[in-house]
C-alpha cells in the first residue's frame, strides 16, 4: 500500500489534536481533513497546510457524514472517532480503506485500556496502523512500531497513548518501505475490554501491588 495523499477523519479530542500538533511539527500537508464535533468557530490556523477542510455539525459520525464519504473521491482516509465510537456501516468499511491507530500489538492485544494490559503482562509496548473491519480492531495490519522506555500510570495514561499513536502515524507516513499486510481474520485471539480498576492498580503501582501482596499473606496465610 502506497500514500500520496493523506486524508484525515477527526473528531474533537486530544487524540486529534495530538495528531494535527505532530503533522504539523513534521510539515506534513494534508489532502483533505473532515472534522466533526467541533465549534462554528473553530480555529482552522491550527491545522497542518491543507488543501480541503470539510466541517461537519455532528457529535458522531452521522449519516451525512457516511455519505460524504462514500461519494468522495478519495479511497482511504486516516480516523480519528471519539473513544468507544465505532463504524458499523459495512458498506463503508468495504469501499473505503479507513485506517487506524491501535495502542498494542495486533492482532494479539485488542480493544481498550490495551496499555494496561501490556504492562501486566510484561510485553512490549507496539502500536498498529491497521484497516478498519467490521468487527473490533479487526482488519489488515500495515505498519507496527516498537516503543521502549514507555512510563505511565492512571494521570498521565491518555497523553501517553496519544503520543504512541501519534509516532506512529508519522512514523507510516515516512515508511518509504512496502506497507507490510497481515490479515487477521483466521486469527483466533482473546479480546482485552475495559480494565477493572483493581487490575489497573496492580498494572502501574508498584506500592499497591506489595500492599495487596502483604494483605493476601496475612489474611488467607499464603
Amino acid at each position: 500500500m502506497y500514500l500520496n495523499k493523506v486524508n484525515l477523519i477527526l473528531s474533537n479530542t486530544s487524540r486529534s489534536a495530538s495528531y494535527i500538533k505532530m503533522l504539523k511539527k513534521n510539515k506534513i500537508k494534508i489532502n483533505l481533513i473532515i472534522l466533526y464535533g467541533f465549534k462554528k468557530s473553530f480555529n482552522y490556523g491550527n491545522l497542518p497546510a491543507t488543501n480541503k477542510v470539510k466541517l461537519f455539525h455532528a457529535k458522531r459520525i452521522n449519516y451525512k457524514i457516511i455519505n460524504y464519504l462514500k461519494s468522495s473521491k478519495e479511497n482511504y482516509f486516516f480516523i480519528s472517532p471519539n473513544q468507544g465510537e465505532i463504524i458499523q456501516n459495512k458498506q463503508l468499511l468495504n469501499q473505503l480503506k479507513i485506517l487506524h491507530f491501535h495502542p498494542g500489538k495486533l492482532p494479539k492485544f485488542k480493544g481498550s485500556t490495551i496499555l494496561y494490559y501490556t504492562k501486566l503482562l510484561k510485553k512490549n509496548y507496539y502500536c498498529s496502523c491497521f484497516r478498519l473491519g467490521d468487527k473490533i480492531d479487526t482488519g489488515d495490519i500495515y505498519f507496527q512500531k516498537k516503543f521502549k522506555n514507555i512510563k505511565f500510570n492512571e494521570k498521565n495514561y491518555d497523553e501517553i497513548d496519544n503520543f504512541i499513536r501519534s509516532k506512529t502515524f508519522i512514523a507510516f507516513l515516512k515508511n518509504k518501505k512496502k506497507k507490510v499486510k497481515i490479515n487477521t481474520k483466521k486469527i483466533n485471539v482473546e479480546n482485552y475490554y475495559i480494565i477493572h480498576p483493581l487490575l489497573r492498580k496492580i498494572s502501574v503501582n508498584t506500592k499497591f501491588k506489595r500492599s495487596l501482596k502483604n494483605f493476601l499473606l496475612s489474611k488467607y496465610k499464603i
